[in-house]
């Protein structure tokens, strides 16, 4: 049996609509208890091309569902086991003014989308909803960020992708699975028949910001219009999350701030930068996270916390990490996204705090 979870009990699990802010529900009945922390199998870019046109008119009525029934904007992300055709599950955040909202998908058992796939990471994508502008068409804004894994995603023609900003409906496959990401809060999109409904997806137009890690895929930048018109969907294709190797701020570059992360074992300093903050600078244990010399208690996880700067401030996402991460004011009581300005952060269970310190006016160094 699948699972179903909402964030409030007030309108009762799962159910859509109401007053709920997320909801998650695993169609193949994976079990979280019963998730295996196996070994990360990496597929070849020709292991695997999704027939998105036909995963997606099999499951229409799932999609449609959603877009039907949740009258509140937000993202959506549903996920499709490409070898066997079958749903593997449905996730849908509400978009937040002021703030982001994140999904974590992977095969972690604290994953929102949570999928049994040896192609995946633990952890391996992080999907943020940005604030609205608006509530017309156009207005809601997605992010999805590889969390620093070895096979990333794809968009729908193989191409390899460290991260991408959506202005509307998505495609892109990761392992095993093609994955549909849509906005919602429009419920007169949906259609009664799949096929009219596939007709009015937007095309997508990938539009490169700047060349990808040569280092990484080698590969080079996605040529692409800049506009869009009426029925397309615009694609940024962006830099990924930075590697612990990665400077965190660039020569001649303000800082924006002093991340603190502290241990038993000591504590250091990070000075970080507007670039490396739109990328995402990772927290954690793996050697692809930063701190990870410090974070080495088996509470905090190995990739803990993603932050990122959205709307102006400076967020930490986790990313399904299994100990959580609380406000200190509030321990134990976890959150997936905390403005890092509202004070110190606790990582597990009082494993390690992070605490951000920002520059007073006119005190902002220069290398």
């Amino acid at each position: 049996m699948g699972e179903v979870s909402s964030s409030d009990p007030g309108t009762g699990p799962g159910r859509l609509g109401g007053r709920d802010s997320r909801f998650i529900h695993l169609d193949m009945g994976q079990r979280r208890e019963g998730a295996v922390d196996a070994r990360t199998m990496v597929l070849s870019l020709d292991a695997l091309q999704a027939p998105f046109e036909a995963l997606y008119l099999a499951h229409y009525r799932a999609m449609r569902e959603i877009g039907r029934h949740v009258t509140e904007p937000g993202v959506a992300l549903v996920a499709v086991h490409v070898p066997t055709c079958s749903l593997a599950g449905r996730a849908w955040v509400a978009a937040k003014p002021g703030q982001p909202s994140a999904l974590i998908f992977g095969r972690h058992s604290r994953a929102d989308l949570m999928v049994e796939d040896p192609g995946l990471s633990l952890r391996h994508l992080a999907l943020v909803s940005h604030p609205p502008t608006g509530w017309e068409p156009g207005a809601m804004r997605f992010a999805v960020h590889d969390l620093r894994t070895a096979s990333a995603f794809e968009d729908e023609r193989g191409r390899r992708l460290e991260a991408i900003v959506a202005e509307g409906p998505a495609l892109f496959s990761a392992g095993r699975h093609a994955l549909f990401a849509f906005p919602t809060g429009d419920p007169s999109a949906w259609p009664e028949l799949a096929t009219d409904a596939w007709a009015m997806w937007p095309e997508r137009v990938y539009v490169a910001e700047r060349s990808a890690e040569p280092d990484r895929w080698r590969r080079g930048p996605h040529a692409a219009p800049r506009r869009t018109r009426d029925g397309q969907t615009l694609i940024t294709s962006i830099p990924g999350v930075l590697r612990a190797e990665d400077r965190l701020r660039l020569d001649g570059e303000p800082s924006l701030g002093t991340l603190r992360i502290s241990t038993e074992r000591g504590q250091r300093r990070y000075e970080i930068g507007a670039a490396a903050l739109a990328r995402g600078v990772l927290v954690g244990r793996y050697p692809r996270c930063e701190g990870a010399d410090l974070l080495t208690d088996a509470h905090v996880s190995r990739a803990h916390v993603l932050l990122l700067r959205v709307a102006e401030r400076v967020w930490a996402i986790d990313t399904a990490s299994t100990g959580g991460t609380s406000p200190a004011s509030r321990p134990g009581q976890p959150r997936r996204v905390i403005a890092l300005d509202e004070g110190p952060l606790v990582l597990g269970e009082h494993r390690a705090t992070l605490e951000w310190v920002t520059p007073r006016a006119g005190d902002r160094s220069r290398s």
